[in-house]
């Protein structure tokens, strides 16, 4: 779920004859996990992910927004941790300069607020690692041996849900047959909204 928490004015904002462009957006996507498999973040540099950690987390569970395995970390560091609330704790590392993990609560969700970068932690010395499509950006574990990824995509490339229209026609009776594709049910508006018998089908709406 993405859900635009910040809005700006969008008209430009002129000053001594300059004209101010209004800055992007941000945006808060959620993240619901059970830290047992991977992760896909669909987001934009900026935005505020909010992982939630249930309880199937089982306690021994975490987040780690980089990961053991050294010396090429699972994570590139490429999530600022903001805070995190509801019963979990953390733990932040000097191996790198923004370096965290997170434990969950067996007894209540766990709330972890970061911020997406663009650029992570190059955990060879040199130069940080941009942000591109598919990139490890952290990582979860139900019992600290076993780590899935969680990969960021922009959000442009976000599934996008069909949108679908629902045909229904009048039938007779209940037991008048419906054409081949539709289902039986009963619905309000026929016989001038007073109720009765229709047949149902959901066609997609392509290209919505």
């Amino acid at each position: 779920m993405r859900r635009i928490v910040l809005g700006l004015v969008s008209a430009a904002l002129c000053l001594g004859g300059v004209g101010l462009a209004p800055a992007v957006s941000a945006a808060e996507v959620d993240v619901m996990t059970d830290c047992h498999g991977p992760i896909t973040v669909y987001a934009t540099v900026g935005d505020t992910i909010v992982f939630t950690l249930t309880p199937q987390c089982s306690g021994a569970g975490e987040l780690w927004d980089v990961g053991p395995a050294f010396p090429e970390p699972l994570g590139s560091g490429f999530l600022s941790l903001e805070g995190v609330s509801d019963g979990g704790s953390y733990v932040l590392h000097s191996w790198f300069s923004d370096d965290w993990n997170v434990f969950s609560s067996d007894q209540s969700p766990t709330i972890v607020r970061t911020t997406l970068q663009s650029l992570g932690i190059n955990s060879g010395g040199g130069a940080n690692t941009p942000l591109a499509p598919g990139a490890v950006i952290a990582n979860v574990s139900p019992d600290d041996e076993v780590f899935y990824p969680v990969t960021y995509e922009p959000t442009s490339d976000a599934p996008r849900p069909t949108i679908m229209w629902n045909q229904a026609i009048g039938r007779a009776s209940a037991s008048a047959a419906c054409p081949a594709g539709y289902t039986p049910s009963w619905d309000t508006w026929p016989n001038n909204h007073t109720g009765g018998y229709v047949c149902n089908r959901f066609v997609p709406m392509y290209g919505g």
